[in-house]
């Protein structure tokens, strides 16, 4: 059971996907004691998936505290990098399951789009993203983080609870 449990997992984790304004740079790592954390455009974000999820007939999303402080470790470490990656996507789904049973788990990744609005309009334009956006889930999360120097990085984190 826990390889099907995994391998749901691992299923999702190949579907989300990661929006850009961006190309990949090479930076050297800021020290996450300099990155802001952006909690208007957390909380904005959150409320565009959950308005957009209710105009589908689709549940809200109950926000979670335990898959925030997985999105922001990871939002924290993609911008101490300059990079966004989904590496170590499993060990955040497990890390969920372990800590609020979650049965599936998928999360959405941006860059450099300046407001929730253009990052939420650019997650609909990509089915890997709308797909989770839309997806049989029951709490999110969102982590928006700034760069000394203005990048912007988002990852919303979705799971379903399990029984």
């Amino acid at each position: 059971m826990k390889r099907a449990h995994l391998l749901i997992i691992v299923f999702l984790g190949l579907f989300s996907g990661s929006c850009t304004n961006d190309p990949d740079t090479d930076l050297e790592s800021i020290p996450i004691s300099e990155l802001k954390i952006e909690e208007e455009l957390q909380t904005a974000t959150m409320q565009l998936v959950n308005t957009y999820r209710i105009s589908k007939n689709l549940g809200s999303l109950l926000y979670s505290e335990d898959a925030y402080k997985i999105a922001l470790a990871h939002t924290q470490k993609m911008a101490s990098e300059g990079r966004m990656t989904h590496e170590d996507f499993v060990s955040r789904a497990e890390n969920l399951g372990t800590l609020v049973n979650a049965k599936a788990v998928a999360e959405n990744l941006s860059n450099n789009f300046p407001t929730a609005q253009e990052t939420f309009r650019q997650w609909l334009l990509s089915s890997k993203h709308r797909a989770a956006i839309v997806g049989d889930y029951t709490h999110s999360a969102v982590a928006v983080v700034t760069t000394p120097g203005g990048d912007v990085y988002y990852m919303q984190l979705f799971f379903k609870a399990g029984p």
